[in-house]
């Protein structure tokens, strides 16, 4: 079987890094003109835009794919979730038409706990779709209009 890959485009990402890199610079001269030392600034804009860049990286940094009756979920700095098909309790799709090839968003559950969310920004989303569709039992599926 042909493996998906789905996952956020990486201009988003790109595009977010950059607003966060010039806001602490700009914060970093703001400080500077405040009387405050350079060193002062560039601790400040380090110790409050680290932790967000980090932030950016964990939640648009993702990769999703399938393979052989397998969902892999792998994040940017390593972790990786892996569930098989059969465990999924419910997919809950949103759509506008009622119909799920129309779905404009997807969230998958494994028990009661929502393990993926598939909006149509990511790339491939259309395959991951069909894919959820075709191979997921129809009584699993929820259609929300």
């Amino acid at each position: 079987m042909k493996k998906i890959e789905c996952f956020q485009p990486r201009g988003l990402v790109k595009l977010l890094c950059v607003f966060l890199c010039g806001g602490m610079i700009i914060d970093c001269a703001c400080m500077t003109t405040a009387k405050n030392s350079i060193t002062e600034g560039i601790v400040f804009a380090v110790l409050f835009g680290f932790p967000i860049l980090l932030t950016i990286f964990g939640i648009f940094m993702y990769k999703i794919s399938v393979k052989d009756k397998f969902i892999v979920i792998r994040k940017w700095y390593g972790i990786k979730k892996k569930f098989e098909l059969e465990n999924i309790t419910k997919v809950v799709m949103a759509s506008r038409t009622g119909k799920a090839i129309d779905a404009n968003r997807i969230h998958v559950y494994v028990g009661k706990r929502k393990i993926l969310s598939l909006d149509p920004i990511l790339e491939n989303y259309k395959e991951m779709k069909r894919y959820i569709i075709n191979n997921i039992d129809e009584e699993k599926i929820e259609i929300i209009s």
